[in-house]
């Protein structure tokens, strides 16, 4: 077994999983947990990795906050963080590398006009948008990037 542990008491994860925004990673972290050799953080998403991120509500900026997410077992053999953002942060390569330079990554993308489908529909279902057609929606995002 692979020593998992980065000094005294520090998580190293083995891999991250990463990828767009409504693009199945809530399913694989999922799925990735039933397995009894895999410890996915819990709740999904820490966000450690991402510096730039760490004053966003839920996320973690603490090593011991980090820690506290993974329910290690002795069963456990293999670490996984699921934070879909990394993709996006400029920071989480290199804190990835400096706390494990064979991390392994998992990304997850999804066709483009069905993923902003699906977030526009998340956006609406969730009250963070009023409920206006997609075509409408893309021609309001579109007129905004012309600006």
């Amino acid at each position: 077994m692979k020593d998992i542990l980065l000094g005294a008491n520090n998580i190293r994860p083995d891999f991250l999983l990463i990828g767009v925004t409504k693009g199945g990673t809530t399913t694989l972290h999922n799925y990735l947990q039933q397995h009894p050799e895999i410890c996915m953080a819990e709740p999904k998403e820490p966000g450690f990795l991402s510096t730039e991120y760490h004053q966003c509500m839920n996320i973690v900026s603490t090593q011991i906050e980090y820690n506290a997410r993974f329910s290690k077992t002795s069963s456990s053999k293999i670490l996984g963080d699921a934070s879909p953002f990394y993709l996006h942060s400029p920071s989480a390569p290199l804190e990835a590398e400096n706390i494990n330079p064979e991390m392994q990554f998992v990304v997850v993308l999804r066709q483009p006009i069905e993923r902003a489908y699906s977030h526009h529909n998340h956006l609406v279902n969730s009250g963070h948008l009023p409920n206006i057609p997609f075509e409408e929606y893309c021609n309001m995002v579109i007129a905004e990037c012309s600006d």
